[in-house]
C-alpha cells in the first residue's frame, strides 16, 4: 500500500510527509487508509458503477476516543485535494490529532463523502458534531422514496465507512489504525427499471407509475452500519412510495423475451440489459432507494393505446432484505395481453477492496 501511494506521486495537500528524525514534540499524525467504491478487483463478480456513481466531492473524517467519545481529530477535504482519491481510488490521509494518543487506547473513525442537506436532507455535520451524534446520523427517506428525490444530484451519493474501538501502531508521531483501513460504502441501491413490447402489439403501451407498497421503507436511514448490512429507524413509511412516473410509451422489439433472465451469469445480464438500452431496444430508467430489513415490493401502472383505463403488474425483490449498495434489474415486457415482470438482483456495486476484508463494503 505504501509503495502504491509513493508511485500516486505527491499526497493531497492535507496529508503531512513525517520524518521518525523529527522531534517528538511534533504534533501526532493518524494515518488513515481510505478506500473509494470504485475500482473492480478482476476476481470481483460486482457491477462497475458509473464515474458519477464513483465520484467523492467531499470527506470528512472524524476521530474520537472509543471510551467516553472524546474528539481528537477532525478533517474535511473537497475540489482538487480529492483527484487522487476519485482517480487511483485509494489514499493516506494524514490527520493531524489534538493529544499524544496511547497505542493502548482504542479509537473510533467515521467518514462521510458526499453528504449534503441537498441529497440527504441533513444540516452540516462539522468539526463539532459529538461521536454519540454521529453515530445517530441518518439520511431523511424523503430523499431516497419520492420519484422527485431518488436521483443522482450535483453532490453526488452519500457514502460512509466507520471502524470502531480500533487500536492504533506507530513510531513517535505517526501512527496508523492497526490491521485496518476504511472502505467507503454507497448508502443507497440502485433499481434500473427496464421496459419493452413485442411488435406484434399493434397498439403503443405506456407506463404511468412505479410506486412501492407501503410499509417498506423507513423514515430513517442510518448512515453508519452497526454490523448488519442495514441500518434503519423504528418507523416505516405507511403510504406509497412513488419511484417513477409518467415514462411513456415504451420501445418495441420483435421479442421482448431476449432481455428477460434466464439464469446466465449475472455480470453477463447485466451487460446484455445495458446493451439493450444502448441499441434503442429498450426504455430504461434508473432510482436509488434507501435500505430495508426487508424484501421490498411495488407496482407498475400502465395502459394499452388509447384507453383510459390503468392496469397492474406486481414486482418483489426476491431478497429477505434490501441491504444498501446493491443493483437491481426489474425488467417488464408487454407481449400480447399484459405485462411480465422479471425481477434480478445483479450482485453488489463493485468496490475498491479486497472482498476477504472485515470492513463492509460493495
Amino acid at each position: 500500500m505504501m509503495l502504491g501511494c509513493l508511485l500516486t506521486g505527491m499526497l493531497l495537500m492535507a496529508c503531512k510527509s513525517y520524518d521518525e528524525s523529527e522531534d517528538k514534540t511534533t504534533s501526532p499524525v493518524l494515518n488513515i487508509y481510505v478506500y473509494a467504491p470504485g475500482r473492480a478487483l478482476p476476481t470481483r463478480s460486482g457491477v462497475m458503477a458509473t464515474p458519477a456513481e464513483n465520484e467523492v466531492k467531499e470527506l470528512q473524517i472524524w476521530v474520537y476516543k472509543n471510551t467516553g467519545g472524546q474528539p481528537i481529530g477532525y478533517m474535511k477535504l473537497s475540489g482538487g485535494k480529492l483527484n487522487n482519491l476519485n482517480n487511483s481510488q485509494s489514499e493516506i490521509y494524514s490527520l493531524e490529532l489534538t493529544e499524544d494518543l496511547s497505542t493502548s487506547t482504542p479509537i473510533n473513525v467515521y467518514v462521510l463523502a458526499n453528504v449534503t442537506s441537498g441529497n440527504s436532507g441533513v444540516g452540516d455535520y462539522g468539526s463539532s458534531i459529538s461521536k454519540s451524534n454521529l453515530e445517530d446520523a441518518y439520511i431523511d427517506a424523503n430523499y431516497y422514496a419520492p420519484a422527485d428525490k431518488g436521483k443522482l444530484t450535483s453532490d453526488g451519493i452519500p457514502m460512509s465507512g466507520v471502524l470502531r474501538d480500533q487500536t492504533v501502531t506507530g513510531q513517535n508521531s505517526a501512527l496508523h489504525v492497526k490491521d485496518a483501513r476504511l472502505d467507503l460504502v454507497r448508502a443507497v441501491s440502485k433499481i434500473r427499471f427496464v421496459f419493452s413490447k413485442s411488435s406484434e402489439t399493434a397498439q403503443d403501451v405506456y407506463i404511468d407509475k412505479v410506486t412501492l407498497d407501503a410499509d417498506k421503507l423507513y423514515e430513517k436511514e442510518y448512515l453508519f452500519l452497526n454490523g448488519s448490512a442495514y441500518h434503519v429507524g423504528d418507523v416505516k413509511l405507511s403510504g406509497e412510495s412513488e419511484l417513477l412516473k409518467d415514462i411513456g410509451n415504451i420501445k418495441s422489439i420483435q421479442d421482448p423475451t431476449q432481455y428477460a433472465y434466464n439464469s446466465q451469469n449475472l455480470n453477463a445480464y447485466e451487460q446484455l440489459i445495458s446493451s439493450g438500452i444502448k441499441k434503442g431496444d429498450l426504455t430504461a430508467d434508473s432510482v436509488y432507494i434507501g435500505e430495508s430489513d426487508q424484501p421490498l415490493s411495488g407496482k407498475i401502472e400502465y395502459h394499452v393505446g388509447t384507453s383510459d383505463s390503468r392496469m397492474t403488474a406486481n414486482f418483489t425483490m426476491e431478497h429477505s432484505s434490501f441491504p444498501r449498495n446493491n443493483t437491481w434489474i426489474v425488467y417488464a415486457y408487454y407481449g400480447t395481453t399484459m405485462l411480465e415482470v422479471n425481477t434480478v438482483q445483479v450482485k453488489d456495486w463493485s468496490n475498491g477492496g479486497s472482498e476477504d476484508h472485515p470492513v463492509h463494503n460493495w
